[in-house]
């Protein structure tokens, strides 16, 4: 996913600034995502109304185990901001 921001910036969105594509094919559960699984949860009428993605720019999405420095360093103020919103 490219947001078009600068490694590690985030951004949230709200359900009408997202567009998320399921898969075409069978819905596995071995091997669902976030969009299969909010799809999934709309035809089972159980979508709620609204909700809030929160999203941070990669700077790579290479295979590996660490993040980058760029996320690693943004990552506190996300989580603080989140913290905010929903009063934790």
């Amino acid at each position: 996913i490219n947001m078009g921001l600068k490694p590690g910036e985030w951004r949230r969105l709200e359900t009408s600034e997202v567009r998320l594509i399921a898969p075409q094919g069978d819905l596995s559960l071995h091997d669902s995502g976030l969009a299969s699984g909010l799809a999934l949860a709309q035809a089972l009428d159980l979508l709620p109304d609204r909700i809030t993605f929160y999203g941070i720019e990669p700077e790579s999405i290479d295979q590996g185990m660490m993040l980058s420095p760029s996320v690693n360093a943004n990552l506190p103020r996300l989580v603080d901001s989140i913290r905010t919103e929903f009063a934790m």
